[in-house]
């Protein structure tokens, strides 16, 4: 009990409060003339910035519009402002070590949501973010965003719609690369062992670079539309073009596959982890597939697998063998 009543601010204010915790406090906290609240919080404030010795950047403002919001509606009762005061403290019980953590947050523990073949998982983050997961990925996050940046990282494939907040952007980890952004819909998709990583951007700016030990390596801004490629096997590492068919991007979200000219080795892999089934393509003698071939095709929801691979022999220029263990994918 003690822990809930001196967590109900740290996390409000961390974007954490359920919907009847943030009624309360913007009801009965941050929207009273609270003169004696307002003063609890400045003495203690000055305190705890001593103690701290070098407050964090932004800390002095996030004061500010705290006292701010305290001092709205002027004109209410003051025997009833006292009395709300005075039962909110005792409620909270304020302490120097519950302000520190409230206006110097740290990171907490980190999560990790993963999912495995012919899964998809909706993500919520602590600021509101929306992340859509595909097959064999995973996200891990902090308990709650601090610092500069809201932090996150992915392997696998991933569709996010970014809460927008201009002062803290939102930053994607991936093998060793990030994208940047303010608040957008994008996909990023890093499977271990794939050719190349790429970032494909739905709405919104992203930027898009290399991770270094003490920077972040800026290599282009993409608009709505456009994706980059990035791989070590290609000059200058990374290349940008435009997508045709923005709605095959995250088609999978919804329980659909999409693909429109895309590498028949990605195709394959990507029916592997959506139906969980070793499918390999036939590299050597008379029947190895063409390395160039690209496929067109949609896959509705519920096909089977079986099917998939009918549709597919049937419209282009491969065949299939299904053994104990796997499937092989040959030319015709």
């Amino acid at each position: 009990m003690e822990s809930d009543r001196n967590g109900i601010l740290q996390k409000y204010f961390s974007g954490r409060c359920t919907s009847e915790e943030k009624q309360f406090v913007e009801e009965f906290i941050l929207n009273k003339d609270n003169v004696l609240l307002e003063g609890y919080l400045s003495s203690e404030w000055v305190a705890c910035a001593e103690k701290r010795g070098n407050p964090v950047s932004g800390a002095d403002d996030r004061y500010k519009r705290i006292s701010k919001r305290i001092h709205k509606n002027r004109g209410t009762d003051r025997r009833r402002v006292w009395s709300v005061a005075a039962s909110i403290i005792a409620l909270l019980g304020i302490t120097t070590y519950f302000l520190m953590h409230l206006f110097y947050p740290v990171s907490g523990k980190q999560i990790i949501v993963s999912t495995g073949a012919g899964q998809q998982r909706e993500v919520i983050l602590p600021d509101s973010t929306v992340v859509w997961l595909n097959c064999v990925s995973s996200i891990t996050y902090p308990e709650y965003f601090s610092g500069d940046y809201r932090e996150v990282k992915v392997k696998g494939e991933a569709l996010f719609e970014v809460t927008k907040n201009p002062h803290r952007p939102f930053v994607v980890n991936f093998n060793e690369h990030y994208t940047k952004v303010l608040g957008t819909v994008f996909t990023v998709r890093s499977y271990p062992g794939e050719y190349a990583d790429m970032v494909t951007l739905v709405e919104g700016s992203v930027a898009v670079g290399e991770k270094q030990p003490d920077d972040l390596k800026e290599y282009t801004v993409l608009i709505p539309g456009e994706r980059i490629t990035i791989s070590d096997s290609i000059e200058n590492n990374f290349s940008k073009s435009r997508i045709q068919e923005v709605a095959s991007v995250a088609s999978w979200k919804s329980g659909e596959l999409r693909f429109y000219k895309t590498p028949l080795d990605m195709v394959a892999k990507d029916l592997e982890r959506w139906y969980g089934k070793d499918i390999v393509l036939e590299r050597q003698g008379q029947h190895a597939v063409d390395d160039n071939m690209t496929l067109t095709s949609i896959i509705k929801p519920g096909t089977r697998l079986e099917e998939v691979l009918e549709i597919l022999s049937l419209t282009h220029r491969i065949s299939y063998t299904r053994t104990e263990n796997k499937i092989v994918i040959t030319s015709k």
